[in-house]
């Protein structure tokens, strides 16, 4: 089959644009340990580093979306985004980037990790990993705050509800008493 030059050029822009987005979804989904959420906030960064997305609105807005869907954030993050991007071959791309490093990763960390768990230089990775994660999880909560316009009442509910976290009251009830007090509070403004 022939293609003209035009088509040939399109078809090269078009694998060129999609390799930029597998390759970034990949190198962040290799650095940023600690699951989905703590990859949020290095997508945010390296997708307007590499100039794939020009406002990094547009990637707080893709978090928005994604947290609505249900499954794992960083695939429903590669989701939405990946699909703004590149269409539905954007979204299988991102999605692929996301999973497929991972996969490789757990299988041949996991075979060291049962072999060399006892040394003390692993520990002691694993627990500063934990502490960077942290930081990156509170790095995006801020981020996020700042961009959308909040009521104090909604300031009063997160602290509540962080402060019920710290002592082990359990998730699930915690996320619908806010869900309620929400609703009521609503109700009660209007």
């Amino acid at each position: 089959m022939f293609v003209n030059g035009e088509k040939k050029q399109h078809l090269f822009e078009r694998i060129k644009g999609l390799s930029r987005i597998f390759f970034a979804f990949s190198w962040v989904s290799l650095v940023a340990l600690g699951g989905g959420y703590s990859m949020l906030s290095v997508y945010r960064h390296e997708l307007v580093r590499l100039k794939i997305v020009s406002d990094p609105g547009e990637v707080l807005d893709a978090i928005a979306r994604a947290q609505s869907l249900p499954g794992p954030i960083a695939v429903n993050f590669a989701a939405v985004m990946g699909k703004k991007l590149g269409g539905f071959s954007g979204l299988l791309t991102a999605v692929s980037g996301v999973v497929i490093p991972p996969i490789l990763v757990i299988i041949t960390l996991g075979k060291l990790l049962l072999k060399y768990r006892e040394v003390e230089y692993l520990s002691g990775f694993l627990y500063g990993v934990r502490i960077v994660v942290v930081a990156m999880l509170a790095s995006l909560v801020l981020d996020m705050l700042k961009r959308y316009r909040r009521s104090n009442w909604e300031y009063v509910l997160l602290v509540l509800a962080v402060v019920a976290l710290i002592f082990d009251v359990p998730g699930v009830p915690v996320f619908l008493a806010m869900v309620l007090i929400g609703i009521f509070w609503r109700r009660v403004e209007e």
